[in-house]
C-alpha cells in the first residue's frame, strides 16, 4: 500500500464492530493523516501485523478470549518499538497501572473527556511521532532507558515513581518532579515519607508489608516537598524486576479537582437551596446538608423514606401526580410549590424544580432543587389580604368603618396586636382615637389624644412623614415615656390623621412590614377621602333638594297667588292701573319659567348616576338663542354659520347653556363695533360650536377660573343668568367639553364640543 510520509496507519482492535467502525471514521475525520484499519479479533490483528505495515496499535482491554495487555505482549514479541495504545471502556487505575507497568505506550479511558476521539487522535499521532524520532540515531535517553519507554512514561500526563523497600526513590518521571517544583535528580536520596506528611518510617514499613506482587491500591493524599503541596490520587502496584521488589505508582495531580469539590461542597452546604436525589418511586437517595439549616433534618436522616410523607396532606396529591407525570415523560420539567413539615413540626413552603434526565447516569436518580419560599408565600398572602381590606375600606359607609377595617388589617397582615387610627377633630387641633385593636385597649387605661407638640404622632401628622422608631427609649417628645410600647410605626393619613402600629419589644418591625404599613395607610387615606367626598356630596345634595323644595312650594306658590291676584285686579281696573296689573301677570309668568328652569338645573346637577340624554337639534336651539340675544342687542353685528339641523346628545337645557356663552361674549365686551361669530362644524363623531368675539379676550390666568362656581355669568338683563359655570357643568353632563382660546381679532373664542347623533329628535 502506497502512503505518504505523513500518513499514520493505525490498527484498531475492539470487540464491538459497530463501535470500532464508528471510531475509525471519527479518528480519520479528526485528522486526515490517520488511516485506520479495524478488527474485532486479537488473532486477526496479529495476522494483519504479520502481513502489513502499521505505525501503531489501538486496542480495548476486554477482547475475546484475551486482554489488551496480553495482545500488547504478543505484539512486543514481534516488534519491540511499535506504539501500542490501550483505549478501553473497562478502565480503572488498576488496569492503568498494569498497562504502564507492562510498558504500553499510552492509556485512555473511553468517555473520560468531552471529545474522546480528538484526544485519542492527538495521543496516537504523538506516540507515532515519538517512536519515529526515537528510531533515529541518538534516540535513546542518556540514562540508557529506551527512548520510546521514557516517552510513554511522560506521555501518560501523570506523575510516575518507583521506590525500594527502604523507601528511597528508584525512579521519578518529569511530571512527578515538576508537580512538586523540583528536578528529577533531586529525589535520588529522598524517602517516600519525606513527601507524604501522614507517613513515618513505621507506617511505611507496614504499608510495604501489606503488598503482595500484583496487588494494587488507590488512595487520595497530599504530597509536600520543600514548601510545595499537591493533592494527588495515587495508584500503586507491587512488581519484581531482576529479583528486586519495587513499588511502582502513578500520582495524578487532583488539586483543581479537590478545589472544585470543596467549592461545590461549600455551595451545597451553604446554598439556600436543597439538592435532593430521588429514585423512581420518590424515595430519598440523597439530600444536601442545607436541609439541616432550612428544614431542621440531619444529613442523611431522610434517606430511605418517601419524599411525600412529610408533604402537607392538602398538597400531597398534587405533588405525587406531578412527580409521576414527570417520571413517565423523559425530558419533562418538574415545577411544584407545596408545604413541607419542618423538623420542629411547623410547615414551610418549598418550590421544587427538576428535570427527568435519565441520561445523567452520574446522578443515578432524579435530581430536584428545592427552595424555601415561605417568606414569598407569606408576602403574597399579605398583599392579597391588603387588597381585600382596600375593597372593604372603599365600600365602607363612613370614616369610622374605614378606620375599623384599617386597624383590623394592620393586626392580621402585619402580625402586631397594637394598632390604632387617630383622626383630626373638626377644629383640626386634635387627633382623637377613631379605632384601635383589642390589644391596644388592653394595654392603655385611656387612649391618648394628640395635640401639637406633645407626641411623635402629631409630629408625623404635621410633617406628613412616616416615622419608624426601633427603640422609643431613645426618643424625646413622647406622649407617654412609660408606655409599654417599645417600638412603633407612625404613618400619616394625609390631612385626616395617623395610623399607629406598636410592639412591646425593641426593633420589632421588618422592612417588609414597614412597606405594608405604608401601603395600608395610603389605601386608608384614599378611602377616607372618598368617604369625606361622599359625605360632602350627600350634604350638598340635601341642600339642593331643600332649595328645590323651597322653589317648588314656597316661591311657585307665592308667584301663583300673585299672578291670580293681578289677573283679578286687571278685570277690575283700567288705564295705567290695568297696564300695571298686566305687567305683574307677565312678570309672574317670567318668574315661573325661570323657577322651572332653575329646578331643572338643580335636579340635573344633584341627580345620581348618568343624566337622561336624548337627541336635541343643536342648530335649532342655537338659532333661537342667537335671535333672542340679537333682539336684545341690535347694535351687535352677528355672523352665523349654522346648518339647517344638527342633532347632538343633550337635554332641554342645551339652549340655556349655549345662550349663556353667547350672552357672555357681549356683556363682557366694551369694544365699539362689536362683532360675534357663531358657527357649527361636524368633526367625525363630534359637533364643534365656536362662539367668537372681537373684544379684549380672556387673560391666560383666567381661562380656567371663568368656569368655576361663583363666576355667575354675564347675562344681566336676558337669558337664564346661570353663567359659564352652568354652561360648563351642563356640557360635561352631556359628555362634552368647553375651552376658551385667543383669536386673531384679539378677542376670545369659546369652543364647545358635543357628541353627534345620526338621527334628529323625535317629533
Amino acid at each position: 500500500m502506497q502512503t505518504s510520509p505523513d500518513t499514520v496507519r493505525a490498527l484498531h482492535v475492539d470487540p464491538d464492530s459497530s463501535f470500532v467502525d464508528a471510531a475509525a471514521t471519527r479518528l480519520e475525520r479528526e485528522d486526515d493523516r490517520l488511516d485506520v484499519t479495524t478488527t474485532t479479533d486479537a488473532d486477526e490483528a496479529l495476522a494483519l501485523l504479520e502481513n502489513d505495515a502499521f505505525d501503531c496499535v489501538i486496542a480495548d482491554y476486554d477482547l475475546p478470549e484475551t486482554t489488551g495487555i496480553e495482545l500488547f505482549q504478543s505484539v512486543r514479541d514481534r516488534d519491540s518499538e511499535l506504539p501500542f495504545l490501550l483505549f478501553t471502556g473497562a478502565g480503572s487505575e488498576a488496569i492503568a497501572s498494569d498497562a504502564l507497568s507492562a510498558g504500553v505506550t499510552d492509556y485512555l479511558r473511553k468517555g473520560r473527556v468531552d471529545d474522546q476521539y480528538a484526544e485519542l487522535a492527538d495521543r496516537t499521532l504523538d506516540a507515532v511521532r515519538s517512536a519515529r524520532r526515537d528510531s533515529e540515531p541518538g534516540g535513546a535517553c542518556s540514562d540508557g532507558t529506551p527512548g520510546f519507554l521514557q516517552h510513554v512514561v511522560e506521555a501518560v500526563g501523570v506523575g510516575v515513581a518507583a521506590y525500594r523497600a527502604d523507601g528511597t526513590f528508584a525512579y521519578v518521571n518529569e511530571t512527578f518532579a515538576s508537580n512538586l517544583d523540583a528536578d528529577r535528580n533531586t529525589f535520588d536520596d529522598v524517602h517516600v515519607w519525606e513527601i507524604a506528611p501522614e507517613l513515618d518510617r513505621e507506617d511505611f514499613d507496614r504499608y510495604w508489608a501489606s503488598f503482595s506482587v500484583g496487588d494494587t491500591k488507590t488512595t487520595e493524599t497530599t504530597h509536600a516537598f520543600r514548601g510545595t503541596e499537591v493533592a494527588v490520587e495515587t495508584v500503586t502496584t507491587c512488581t519484581v524486576v531482576d529479583g528486586t521488589t519495587y513499588h511502582v505508582g502513578t500520582a495524578r495531580d487532583i488539586t483543581e479537582r479537590k478545589e472544585r469539590e470543596e467549592r461545590f461542597q461549600a455551595f451545597v452546604e451553604q446554598s439556600n437551596d436543597i439538592l435532593t436525589v430521588l429514585d423512581g418511586n420518590g424515595v430519598y437517595k440523597y439530600q444536601s446538608p442545607s436541609a439541616k439549616r432550612i428544614l431542621g433534618y440531619e444529613p442523611g436522616e431522610l434517606v430511605g423514606e418517601s419524599a411525600f410523607e412529610r408533604v402537607h396532606p392538602d398538597d400531597r396529591a398534587d405533588v405525587v401526580t406531578t412527580f409521576q407525570q414527570v417520571m413517565s415523560n423523559p425530558g419533562q420539567d418538574l415545577s411544584v410549590e407545596y408545604r413541607f413539615r419542618h423538623a420542629d413540626g411547623s410547615w414551610r413552603w418549598l418550590e421544587s424544580r427538576g428535570v427527568n434526565a435519565p441520561e445523567t447516569s452520574a446522578i443515578d436518580g432524579f435530581l430536584i432543587n428545592s427552595r424555601d419560599v415561605t417568606e414569598r408565600k407569606e408576602h403574597e398572602r399579605q398583599i392579597g389580604d391588603l387588597h381585600d381590606a382596600t375593597r372593604q375600606m372603599v365600600q365602607a359607609s363612613d370614616e369610622r368603618d374605614v378606620c375599623a377595617v384599617a386597624v383590623e388589617t394592620a393586626e392580621e397582615v402585619l402580625g402586631h396586636s397594637i394598632a390604632g387610627v387617630w383622626l383630626r377633630d373638626e377644629t383640626g387641633d386634635r387627633l382623637e382615637p377613631a379605632a384601635t385593636t383589642a390589644g391596644a385597649e388592653e394595654r392603655f387605661d385611656e387612649l391618648p389624644v394628640y395635640t401639637e407638640g406633645n407626641s411623635l404622632s402629631w409630629e408625623a401628622y404635621e410633617t406628613g412623614e412616616a416615622r419608624v422608631v426601633d427603640d422609643l427609649a431613645t426618643e424625646s417628645g413622647l406622649y407617654n415615656p412609660d408606655s409599654e410600647v417599645r417600638s412603633e410605626i407612625i404613618v400619616p393619613l394625609g390631612e385626616y390623621g395617623v395610623l399607629n402600629v406598636g410592639s412591646p419589644v425593641d426593633d420589632a418591625f421588618t422592612d417588609n412590614e414597614v412597606t405594608l404599613a405604608k401601603l395600608l395607610a395610603a389605601n386608608a387615606q384614599v378611602a377616607l377621602g372618598r368617604s369625606e367626598r361622599e359625605r360632602l356630596l350627600e350634604r350638598q345634595t340635601e341642600q339642593m333638594e331643600f332649595f328645590n323644595s323651597i322653589l317648588r312650594h314656597d316661591v311657585l306658590n307665592a308667584v301663583t297667588v300673585i299672578r291670580a291676584r293681578a289677573e283679578f285686579l286687571a278685570d277690575e281696573l283700567d288705564g295705567e292701573q290695568l297696564q300695571d296689573a298686566e305687567t305683574i301677570v307677565r312678570w309672574s309668568d317670567d318668574v315661573t319659567e325661570i323657577v322651572q328652569r332653575v329646578r331643572t338645573v338643580v335636579e340635573t346637577l344633584a341627580g345620581e348616576g348618568d343624566p337622561e340624554l336624548e337627541p336635541v337639534d343643536l342648530a335649532a336651539e342655537l338659532r333661537a338663542e342667537v335671535d333672542r340675544v340679537r333682539s336684545t342687542y341690535p347694535e351687535v353685528d352677528f355672523e352665523t354659520g349654522i346648518p339647517e339641523a344638527q342633532p347632538v346628545l343633550a337635554n332641554d337645557l342645551l339652549g340655556d347653556a349655549l345662550g349663556n356663552i353667547v350672552t357672555n361674549a357681549i356683556e363682557h365686551n366694551d369694544t365699539d363695533g362689536l362683532r360675534v361669530s357663531v358657527s357649527v362644524e361636524r368633526n367625525d363623531g363630534d359637533v364643534v360650536v365656536r362662539i367668537a368675539d372681537n373684544g379684549t379676550g380672556v387673560p391666560p390666568e383666567r381661562k380656567d377660573a371663568i368656569f368655576r362656581r361663583g363666576e355667575t355669568g354675564h347675562a344681566k338683563s336676558t337669558g337664564s343668568g346661570f353663567g359659564l359655570f352652568f354652561a360648563d357643568a351642563m356640557v360635561e353632563e352631556y359628555g362634552g367639553d368647553i375651552r376658551v382660546e385667543d383669536n386673531d381679532a384679539g378677542g376670545a373664542t369659546f369652543e364647545v364640543r358635543l357628541s353627534a347623533v345620526d338621527h334628529g329628535p323625535s317629533p
